[in-house]
C-alpha cells in the first residue's frame, strides 16, 4: 500500500521556437487505494504527467515520491508500477496465458507460478476459459480484459492507465468501466487514470483532477467538480451538453450574499469565500442544461425563446433554444410535446445557478446547498 506525492512538477520540451511547457508546476497527493482521474483537453499535459510518474519522462524540475521516498530519477523498471495504454499491444504469437504471464516472465518468476498467477488474473477478468486462445481469436472486449489481466498480475505499487478505453464502442466502454472499478476495489491499489472522457472520470473516480495548459484548475470529488466548479473553464469542460452563460448585473451586495439581475429576472446567491463584487458589476451567469425545464408557455419561465433543435437521446432530448442571448441548451423529456419553431419558456432551477467573474472566469457565487462537497483550488 503506497501513496504518491507530486510536488511542483514541471516538464519542458525543446522545440524550434524555443521551449514548450507541457506541465507547469503541478502539486498532487494520491492516497493509497484511491482512484484518481486526470481529465482535460488535448495537449493539456495529462499523458506527460502520467509518464513522469511512470519514469518514462524525467521532469525538468519538481519531485515525485512514493511513500515519502524520492523516485524522480529512478528508472521506470525500478518503480514497481503497472501501466495500461490505449494500445492493448498483446503479442499475437502468444496465447492469452502467455500474454498475461509475460511481465512475470520478465521478472524471473518460475513458469508454474506465473501460469497459476495468470490463471487467477484471468478468472478475475472472467476470461479463464480463453487462456489457450491467441489474441486474433478474441473479441475487442476479450482482448481488453486480457490486457487488464496482464496489468494486474504484477501486484504493483499503483496502476497507471492512459486512455485505455478510447478505442472501444459505447457499450463496451461501459462494461470495461465496471470491470476496472471492480478490479480496483478488489486489489485496493492507487489508480491514476488519464482520460479526455469526462463521463469516465465522473463515474469511476474518488477524485477528479482537471488540467488545462499544464496546470491544475481544480481537484475534487466528481460531484464537487460538477456542482461547484472552480472557474468557467471547469464548468464548461465538465458537463454534457455544455453549460449556458448569460450576462448578468449585480444589483446589490449584502455581506456574503448578492442579488443578480439577468434579463429582467433576479437571482439571490451566496458569495464564495474571498469573492468580492460590487453593485453594477457585470458577471457571467452559468446555467447547466440539466437544470432547465422547458415549458409550453413562454410567459411561465424565467426566460422565453424559440425551439430551434430537438435531439432525442434515449429517454432525454437535447434541446436548443434561440434564447435571450442566442443559443441556449436544455435537457428535457424525449417525449415532450414540442416541435421545432415552437415558442417555449425556460424554467431555471434557481438553486443550481452559478456566477463567474466576467474577466477572470473564477467562481464568485452560487446558491447555498447543505452538505455540499468542497474541492481543492490551486
Amino acid at each position: 500500500m503506497s501513496s504518491i506525492t507530486i510536488t511542483d512538477l514541471r516538464k519542458e520540451y525543446s522545440v524550434k521556437a524555443g521551449t514548450e511547457v507541457a506541465v507547469d508546476g503541478i502539486d498532487l497527493a494520491i492516497e493509497s487505494g484511491e482512484f484518481i482521474s486526470i481529465v482535460g483537453p488535448s495537449g493539456c499535459g495529462k499523458t506527460t504527467t502520467l509518464r513522469c510518474i511512470a519514469g518514462l519522462e524525467i521532469p525538468t524540475s519538481g519531485t515525485i515520491a512514493f511513500d515519502g521516498v524520492d523516485v524522480t530519477e529512478v528508472p521506470a523498471n525500478k518503480r514497481d508500477l503497472a501501466m495500461m495504454f490505449q494500445d492493448i499491444a498483446l503479442y499475437p504469437h502468444m496465447t492469452v496465458r502467455q500474454n498475461i504471464a509475460y511481465p512475470l516472465k520478465i521478472a524471473g518468476i518460475d513458469k508454474e507460478t506465473r501460469h497459476e498467477t495468470a490463471r487467477e488474473a484471468a478468472e478475475v477478468m472472467q476470461i479463464g476459459d480463453l487462456l489457450d486462445k491467441h489474441p486474433g481469436e478474441l473479441s475487442g472486449g476479450q482482448q481488453q480484459r486480457a490486457g487488464l489481466a496482464r496489468t494486474i498480475v504484477q501486484d504493483p505499487i499503483a496502476f497507471l492507465m492512459d486512455e485505455p478505453l478510447s478505442d472501444l464502442d459505447a457499450q463496451l466502454k461501459i462494461e470495461m468501466r465496471r470491470e476496472i472499478q471492480r478490479v480496483h476495489k478488489r486489489l485496493g491499489k492507487a489508480t491514476i487514470y488519464v482520460t479526455h472522457d469526462q463521463e469516465e472520470a465522473l463515474t469511476m473516480s474518488d477524485r477528479v483532477v482537471v488540467l488545462n495548459d499544464g496546470r491544475i484548475e481544480q481537484i475534487g470529488a466528481p460531484e464537487a467538480v460538477y456542482n461547484r466548479p472552480a472557474n468557467a473553464f471547469v464548468a464548461t469542460f465538465v458537463g454534457n451538453p455544455s453549460i449556458n452563460y448569460l450576462e448578468g448585473t449585480v444589483d446589490s451586495a449584502r455581506g456574503d450574499s448578492i442579488d443578480v439581475s439577468v434579463h429582467g429576472r433576479r437571482f439571490a446567491m451566496d458569495l464564495e469565500p474571498d469573492a468580492r463584487v460590487s453593485p453594477g458589476d457585470t458577471v457571467a451567469v452559468g446555467i447547466r442544461p440539466q437544470h432547465v425545464e422547458v415549458v409550453a408557455d413562454p410567459d411561465t419561465g424565467h426566460f422565453g425563446g424559440v425551439l430551434s433543435l430537438f435531439e432525442p437521446v434515449d429517454d432525454r432530448a437535447h434541446t436548443t433554444v434561440d434564447g435571450p442571448e442566442g443559443e441556449f441548451r436544455a435537457v428535457t423529456d424525449a417525449n415532450a410535446p414540442f416541435d421545432e419553431g415552437d415558442e417555449i419558456g425556460l424554467v431555471v432551477d434557481e438553486g443550481k445557478v452559478l456566477l463567474f467573474d466576467d474577466d477572470t472566469g473564477e467562481l464568485l457565487a452560487r446558491a447555498a446547498t447543505p452538505d455540499d462537497p468542497v474541492s481543492q483550488r490551486p
